[in-house]
């Protein structure tokens, strides 16, 4: 009814949704099929349950019903994932150490999971041994390709697998299915390469650590020149250990950094910088630091800058009559009186 299945269960009615159908999956008239229960909803005609045969449970479910070392509890299904309708894996450990957990679930001559096969519609199944340690269980999530190597990286929870060349296409499957059902099965992110592959990717690496090798040494170089460069100039030990900070920093802040740094250390007196931005016909004119702090002396220096402040005002005007331009020095008597 509308690509959704109806069962009839005895007293209810089960409706198989068609999203929870695997692929291409049909059903006759008064066929017996196995299907999982996901939610009972409650209908003004009574009890409704959903279906269905997609869920990784219902493999699980399956395996309890074939397998009775499941059922007894000598064996426990970890994990189980599917890709409904073409593959699916499944991780067992087992809590007897005289119990093969492959071999229980497999079966005298496969029977056991050729029963699964079949109500799955053909589904193939991996079974795989779980292991506690994840390189481990990446290997052998990776089944039937053969593993010769496996780089963890706990940070980004990734693997890095190397298998034989020959076995690349294995390993990876039919557009990345046993690698992608492998990521699932394990929670790690797997990238698979093979043994040329693996080869260059050492080969890059350690021409790489050679290149940050002569890059160290020749930094080490420049910072030992340039500290010799300053120690020669008199430079205090803080200032050059300021500037090893400055070297460590990329190439356009230092550079720029050095330059600010450089004309602090020329101008540093606040006074003598204060000097500079006067008029240059003031710089004529005795000291602020010899100007005597008596009264009498503080008004003859105060005097001192007013009449040469009326002298430059008049020589302007004759500048200014005479069609010339004027130049103007002003200096106010707050400017003045902080001296």
């Amino acid at each position: 009814e509308n690509r959704n299945a109806l069962f009839d269960l005895g007293k209810a009615e089960g409706v198989l949704m068609a999203s929870e159908m695997a692929p291409h999956e049909y059903f006759r008239h008064n066929e017996r099929v196995r299907a999982y229960v996901i939610e009972v909803r409650r209908t003004t005609r009574g009890p409704q349950v959903m279906l269905s045969r997609t869920h990784p449970a219902l493999l699980k479910r399956l395996f309890e019903l074939e397998v009775p070392e499941i059922r007894q509890g000598h064996i426990n299904i970890k994990a189980v994932v599917r890709e409904p309708g073409c593959r699916s894996k499944i991780a067992v450990k087992s809590n007897d150490p005289s119990i093969d957990p492959v071999g229980a679930c497999v079966g005298p001559k496969g029977s056991r999971v050729q029963s699964v096969v079949d109500e799955l519609r053909g589904e193939k199944i991996d079974i795989i041994n779980w292991n506690v340690d994840p390189a481990v269980f990446v290997s052998n999530a990776l089944s039937p390709a053969r593993v010769l190597q496996v780089v963890l990286n706990n940070l980004e929870k990734t693997a890095l697998v190397v298998v034989p060349d020959q076995q690349l296409s294995l390993a990876i499957g039919k557009e990345g299915q046993n690698a992608r059902l492998a990521a699932k099965l394990t929670g790690w992110k797997i990238d698979i390469k093979s043994e040329l592959q693996w080869r260059e990717l050492q080969r890059e690496e350690e021409a790489r650590k050679v290149e940050d090798e002569a890059r160290r040494q020749a930094h080490a170089a420049e910072r030992a020149r340039i500290a010799a460069e300053r120690a020669a100039l008199g430079l205090p030990p803080e200032e050059v250990e300021e500037f090893d900070e400055q070297f460590d920093a990329p190439e356009a802040d230092r550079s720029s950094d050095i330059e600010e740094g450089a004309q602090t250390s020329e101008v540093a007196d606040p006074e003598v910088q204060d000097m500079q931005s006067l008029p240059p016909h003031y710089l004529d004119e005795p000291a602020p630091e010899a100007v005597a702090t008596d009264g009498a002396a503080r008004d003859d220096y105060r005097t001192k800058r007013k009449k040469g402040r009326e002298e430059e005002n008049g020589a302007n005007k004759k500048r200014a009559k005479s069609g010339a331009r004027p130049r103007r020095f002003e200096v106010d008597d707050d400017e003045l009186s902080s001296y």
